[in-house]
């Protein structure tokens, strides 16, 4: 009998382990979740994140969705449920004012660990929010004098970078209609004209000596703020499906997009 009794512990116990390993099995295989990206579209933007016409992200969309991005959009006033569960919010070109609440929702998301991009068409309605970051943004278009593209001063070639990883293997990026920015530390530009360009005070294309100066223009500034990483690019058309091939325009998407993802998970 005590045989028998010892056998049927021995049973018991390994029965226990069994269960134990299809349990662990079952907790470590279940996949990942994976990190949201939101392409905001409740404040008039203009290009649309993915139709596929040139004028749209489209290939910057799948961008996010090839590095295991859920991405989606949204057009409802931005508030700290909407953001519950996302990794990155993209407010590409808005043409409306982000209110109060909405800029206290994007901040509390920055500083808990989500990360914003914020792409300018015009510069009034992302200003209030690229400031509580350290980032302001002129109220000129730029113009340059150098590495031009189509014989356009507003179209050029961005060739200064700071070391960073968003400008890693970055030589040039394309850049139509830009705005300038203006960093304030802890925030940092990393990106410039030459020292060639000049704010367009006139909006006539043509440097005037009289009223404009040439000088070195940020065109693109980072920060890191709380536990999240914040990118403003004065120019919101450089992602579109038209002229994402221009210069190293898709690699710099990309690298954005690595670098976000390097950022701390989200209590």
């Amino acid at each position: 009998m005590p045989f028998k009794r010892c056998k049927m512990h021995g049973l018991k116990i390994l029965l226990l382990l069994l269960l134990f390993v299809l349990i662990s099995g079952c907790i470590t295989s279940s996949p990942e979740k994976a990190p949201k990206a939101l392409f905001d579209m409740g404040h008039g933007e203009i290009f649309p994140p993915n139709d596929g016409k040139p004028s749209s992200y489209t290939g910057f969309y799948y961008q996010f969705y090839s590095n295991g991005y859920d991405v989606g959009s949204l057009d409802s006033p931005i508030t700290k449920e909407v953001l519950s569960g996302a990794k990155v919010l993209v407010a590409a070109g808005p043409m409306r004012d982000f209110s109060v609440e909405e800029i206290i929702s994007i901040k509390d998301f920055v500083r808990n660990g989500g990360n914003l991009l914020i792409l300018v068409h015009i510069f009034p309605p992302v200003n209030p929010l690229a400031q509580e970051f350290g980032i302001s943004l002129s109220s000129n278009i730029t113009a340059e004098a150098k590495n031009v593209i189509n014989s356009s001063s507003l179209d050029f070639f961005i060739m200064d970078f700071v070391e960073h990883p968003i400008t890693l293997g970055i030589k040039k990026v394309a850049v139509y209609g830009t705005w300038s920015v203006i960093s304030n530390e802890p925030a940092k530009t990393v990106a410039w004209t030459s020292d060639s360009a000049w704010p367009d005070i006139i909006k006539n294309k043509i440097f005037d000596p009289d009223i404009e100066n040439r000088e070195k223009l940020g065109i693109i500034a980072v920060a890191e703020y709380g536990r999240g990483k914040v990118l403003v690019l004065a120019d919101d058309a450089i992602f579109i499906e038209r002229f994402m091939n221009d210069g190293d325009n898709r690699r710099f998407g990309e690298n954005i997009i690595k670098w976000f993802k390097g950022s701390q998970n989200r209590s």
